[in-house]
């Protein structure tokens, strides 16, 4: 690898993409795919057309592996190639599995695994580096604990055992990462709809403004014209003029104001800004939830790195969530269809404990109405095998203003009977919050 030129010399971020390497067989060549994914990059974040994007991994490069753990890389060395939304999102795993890779070396099966994920470069690899992440954690805590072979047209089994102490039988454990599902695909494909729109107005207009909306129904009824239509209104009537012109109607409710490019322009004035959650920070006076706002800009590119500007027109941002209760139940379905899949792969096992892990909003009205609906799932939940703990983890992945990448972590534990069971965490080593709000409710600073 290069000397660091990048953005963090993370030990245990190193030690990972190491470890991922040995593991792979061929380490000369896993350097290289993670060299060919920072060029992917590159490529994609330098044309004209994708500027102001947030860019997916899957958009990024073919190869979605080597996309992932090239932030690792990129941490190390390169400015250029860290995406500083993406590594919220991968350099956590890293992290975690780099601090344990002693740990890890003592699973049985633990490398077999990671190879089988390098040599499938078009999956996702979240569910792998989970299971990953979790051997390691028990192993670290002193539990034996293996991987059971992946068995190709055999009745499913679970991802790990964990051995008894005297005698007692080992206890399945299944790991479900619980990524967005076709629902939610739909709603944020919508909600690009209905911000295209909007976006055509803002940038014919020149308009600089903040539109926060939280809608009520299900989004595949909201017309795509309307946060169009309710701009079009506030800018006719001039209401909003020093103040927020507030709406509610059958689809949602929400507010338009104007947005601070003053503060933008005081911002960049001696130097850039990145597109992303401090521009629109910036632009709408508070702190924004990472993956739902969008942004709206007339600007000039850094000449140096075309994902920042130098200079800016006008800026607008929409920031938005889906609190129909229609919407809820549809995204807990999730839950209940994982644990029942979870199940049946345990039901061979006398004992099991379950794991699910799901990303969830910043500051947002939804992320408690979810974590409430999902919690009547799993209580009226009726198991086909002995569980004796199931876990659902709230990640929240941070885009942070002071550090390169945080992620916060709240664990709602269920026993048998909903007893209380001891607390597993998949971060055991993040900073623990001194408030009992969860970590989508807590605030960071902003310098």
């Amino acid at each position: 690898m290069a000397a660091w030129t990048g953005v963090e010399n993370d030990a245990d971020v190193r030690a990972a993409l190491s470890w991922f390497a040995s593991a792979s067989g061929n380490p000369l060549a896993f350097w290289a795919r993670l060299k060919a994914a920072q060029a992917a990059y590159r490529e994609f974040t330098g044309l004209p057309e994708n500027f102001g994007r947030t860019p997916q991994l899957e958009q990024t490069s073919a190869d979605v592996v080597a996309a992932f753990l090239a932030q690792g890389k990129s941490l190390l060395d390169s400015l250029r190639t860290y995406d500083h939304h993406l590594a919220s999102k991968t350099i956590p795993w890293l992290k975690q599995i780099g601090s344990k890779i002693d740990a890890l070396d003592s699973v049985s099966g633990a490398k077999e695994r990671a190879a089988s994920m390098l040599s499938k470069p078009t999956v996702r690899p979240d569910s792998s580096l989970l299971e990953l992440t979790m051997a390691a954690n028990y192993a670290d805590d002193g539990g034996d604990v293996s991987f059971v072979d992946e068995a190709p047209g055999v009745a499913r089994r679970p991802d790990l055992l964990l051995a008894g102490d005297n005698g007692d039988p080992s206890i399945g454990i299944e790991l479900k990462r619980l990524n967005a599902g076709a629902y939610e695909t739909e709603e944020r494909r919508f909600q690009a709809a209905i911000f295209r729109e909007v976006a055509i107005l803002i940038e014919r207009l020149g308009l600089s403004v903040h539109i926060d909306v939280a809608y009520t129904s299900e989004l595949v009824n909201v017309p795509v014209t309307y946060l169009a239509k309710w701009l079009e209104i506030a800018v006719a009537t001039r209401v909003y003029v020093g103040a927020a012109y507030p709406w509610r109607d059958e689809h949602g409710q929400g507010t338009i104001k104007f947005a601070d490019v003053d503060a933008v322009r005081a911002d960049i004035r001696d130097s850039s800004l990145y597109v992303g959650p401090k521009l629109a920070r910036l632009l709408s006076g508070e702190v924004v939830r990472e993956t739902n706002y969008q942004l709206a800009v007339g600007a000039e590119p850094d000449e140096r790195d075309p994902r920042y500007i130098s200079e800016l027109r006008y800026g607008s941002v929409v920031t938005w969530e889906s609190i129909s209760p229609a919407a809820l139940e549809k995204r807990a379905r999730i839950v209940k269809a994982k644990l029942i899949e979870a199940g049946r792969q345990l039901k061979a096992q006398e004992y099991g404990i379950v794991h699910l892990v799901t990303d969830t909003e910043l500051l947002c009205q939804s992320s408690d109405l979810r974590r409430s609906k999902n919690q009547d799932v799993i209580k009226s939940f009726r198991p086909e095998s002995k569980l004796v703990g199931i876990y659902v983890h709230y990640l929240v992945p941070r885009v942070s203003e002071q550090h390169s990448w945080l992620l916060d972590e709240t664990v709602d534990s269920f026993g048998p009977g909903l007893v209380a069971v001891p607390m597993i965490k998949a971060f055991p080593e993040a900073p623990t919050v001194a408030n009992d709000q969860p970590a989508w409710r807590q605030s960071i600073p902003l310098r």
